[in-house]
């Protein structure tokens, strides 16, 4: 697939991915056995190799915005797909990671029409998101990391207040009930110690 079709300038997914493969080599690593962190410094030689520094993406449509579209969206799809194939957390930060393009830009992106096509980006980053986490309830050994990501970023389990509430630690008494609700929602989770607690890094793996 091309990425980027410009005339004179084409980039495949397919160069892309063989460099993200040199970089992971050079890490001593194989792209589908890296980290999380890994893979994030890897997002960032690519956005440095073939994005950021070239401005190839700052090509304003007729919309007025800044980045064409055809471009980040093919991009947005290529990150979607290579993060489903390596089993990686896709995220709106990891795509800004992944294009140069700031995080506060594409937050924007967030409050637009949802008839925008910039805005159709940031919803499918969303969508895959959420469906990569319910996915980690039933084959991840971090389901309670899971659940509090899902519950603060998604209201999984918790009533629209309104307002939004970080979760840092769940104890065994809040879990039977959110974990009910998931199995209400059709999500499969596997049963849970009693004295389950999430740390940081459970809840960190997933940004």
């Amino acid at each position: 697939m091309d990425i980027i079709n410009k005339g004179d300038y084409v980039l495949t997914d397919q160069e892309v991915i063989e460099y993200m493969q040199e970089v992971a080599a050079e890490q001593g690593e194989k792209l589908e056995n890296i980290t999380s962190n890994q893979f994030g410094y890897i997002l960032t030689k690519v956005a440095d190799k073939f994005f950021k520094h070239t401005n190839i993406l700052q090509d304003a449509d007729a919309d007025g915005n800044n980045y064409n579209y055809d471009y980040i969206y093919n991009i947005a799809m290529f990150y979607r797909s290579i993060c489903l194939k390596y089993n990686k957390v896709i995220s709106v930060y990891g795509y800004s990671m992944l294009t140069g393009i700031d995080v506060d830009i594409l937050e924007r992106y967030k409050g637009l029409d949802i008839t925008n096509k910039y805005y159709k980006i940031i919803k499918i980053l969303t969508n895959e998101r959420e469906n990569y986490i319910k996915n980690k309830l039933v084959d991840s050994n971090n389901v309670v990391g899971a659940i509090a990501v899902g519950n603060n970023e998604f209201k999984w389990t918790t009533p629209d207040t309104g307002s939004s509430t970080t979760i840092n630690i769940i104890g065994g008494a809040e879990l039977p009930s959110m974990i009910e609700a998931l199995n209400n929602k059709g999500l499969s989770v596997p049963t849970i110690p009693n004295n389950a607690l999430i740390d940081n890094n459970a809840v960190n793996s997933y940004q």
